[in-house]
């Protein structure tokens, strides 16, 4: 969720080089497609938020001391909720990250961790913050509204709106309500823990019996946000309450089936991010390529990865955003081979869910792909996120070329959320170079994942009210 594969980033820099203002890039850069029908209503559902006991999982990020060890510290389960000594206990931070384990899948998942900072509360104050407030649709936008009780007092907070993959393996993803920068998800509480969050954003995709659209609310001790990233859970970032029902999504109540069509980076204008040409200054460094596709001796040049991990940088806002880069293994087609893959389909909403279905030529042949469904946000910067089409572990994106470079792919998933001046949501293929897939991540951007098509346009969403 780090890189910056989207068609909204390309159009931007497109703009920004025919000398384009940042006031006129935010009001060009991201048109969103004409609305299908103003809604006129609105739906608003009554929201309660709870802590993890209270939906009968284990405490994640806040700890007690165990009794074996006063070194270590233990995740407080269900079974030790009505004790009155425990809920009596002083809670800790742990002395390093701890990955979130609910559904007890891990060897240790409730540990011992290493002990961390004292947190100045005992578990029975953490457990008497409560929210509740509205979440209310207005076609495809959604307002969340939520008061607070509780909270540590004068704490810093910020709202995430994850997505957590049940079926057939257990994913947990954590993005920003609002826009991915995270510049509008954060608020305090006041001396006596009270808070009030609002929030206009893109509405949540719609829950399923594999899909769970999270809404969540953490605590960081230290007093830092860290954007896109929620930081480190169990050490700084602490989630204290979490949605208890899944919240209403639009839908369309027709077949709604829009074109899509996908190109690469240079049709945009931009340098190619993932794949590299040798360098004038010797064959052990690669360049990305922009200008250079106009030479045909280039064109027909083979194409590298790099030897390490890439960042995206299509706004080339950095020293040498082209490189050099060290080199890394050939990736067996040329540029102009790369250049040549197409891809055409369908994007077709109906209900809570949208169908793509996309006919793609001149891939890489026999080539490993994967499907991801991004959004970005194009505000005073520009930040990214990548999910997995379909199934959140990744388990439906994955697909492979044929020997002549053809593929079809399709896919049924929670429709992607609305675009709009700031948000953009967008589907690109990403070829893997080794062959490998990394479930719910890209893999590494440059060295292995190589993103060669994306969506050229941003595709309709849902905005009819959910049915009573």
């Amino acid at each position: 969720m780090k890189a910056l594969p989207l068609v909204a980033v390309l159009f931007v820099l497109v703009m920004a080089l025919s000398g384009c203002t940042a006031a006129d890039l935010q009001a060009m850069a991201l048109q969103p497609p004409e609305p299908m029908e103003e809604p006129q209503a609105s739906h608003t559902s009554e929201t309660f938020f709870v802590t993890f006991i209270d939906i009968e999982l284990p405490e994640q990020d806040v700890f007690v001391e165990s009794e074996a060890d006063p070194a270590q510290l233990m995740r407080v389960t269900v079974g030790q909720a009505d004790d009155p000594a425990i809920r009596g206990k002083m809670l800790y931070a742990a002395a390093e990250a701890i990955e979130h384990d609910p559904m007890e899948l891990g060897a240790a998942p409730y540990g011992p961790f290493p002990k961390g900072d004292p947190l100045g509360f005992t578990l029975e104050e953490w457990w008497a913050a409560t929210g509740q407030g509205a979440y209310t649709l207005h076609g495809d936008q959604a307002t969340l509204s939520v008061d607070f009780e509780n909270l540590v007092p004068n704490g810093v907070y910020t709202a995430w709106c994850g997505h957590i993959g049940l079926e057939p393996t257990f994913v947990m993803l954590d993005v920003p309500c609002g826009p991915m920068d995270g510049s509008e998800n954060v608020f305090q509480a006041d001396a006596e823990g009270n808070a009030h969050f609002e929030l206009t954003m893109h509405a949540l995709r719609a829950s399923t019996d594999d899909y769970f659209a999270d809404l969540a609310f953490a605590w960081h001790r230290d007093g830092q946000t860290y954007g896109l990233h929620p930081g480190d859970f169990g050490e700084k970032t602490h989630v204290h309450l979490l949605v208890r029902d899944p919240v209403p999504a639009p839908m369309a109540r027709e077949p709604i089936q829009a074109d899509i069509e996908f190109v690469t980076h240079i049709d945009f204008g931009m340098p190619e991010q993932d794949i590299f040409i040798e360098s004038g200054d010797g064959a052990s460094q690669v360049i990305r390529p922009l200008e250079e596709a106009e030479d045909v001796a280039i064109l027909e040049q083979m194409i590298y990865a790099a030897a390490e991990a890439t960042e995206h940088n299509p706004l080339e806002l950095g020293p040498n955003p082209r490189g050099p880069f060290a080199k890394g293994e050939p990736i067996g087609v040329t540029l102009g081979e790369w250049l040549a893959a197409t891809g055409k389909g369908t994007y077709t909403l109906e209900g809570h869910h949208a169908t793509v279905d996309v006919q793609l030529e001149n891939l890489v042949p026999n080539g490993v792909y994967t499907a991801w469904c991004g959004i970005i946000t194009v505000n005073e910067v520009f930040t990214a996120g990548d999910l997995p089409c379909g199934a959140i572990d990744g388990s439906q994106s994955s697909f492979q070329a044929d020997e002549d470079g053809n593929a079809s792919y399709q896919v049924t998933m929670p429709a992607l959320p609305a675009s709009n001046e700031t948000t953009f949501s967008d589907i690109a293929f990403a070829y893997h170079s080794d062959g490998q897939t990394c479930g719910h991540l890209p893999c590494e951007f440059g060295k292995n994942s190589h993103v060669q098509l994306f969506i050229l346009e941003p595709p309709p969403a849902p905005q009819d009210l959910p049915m009573e």
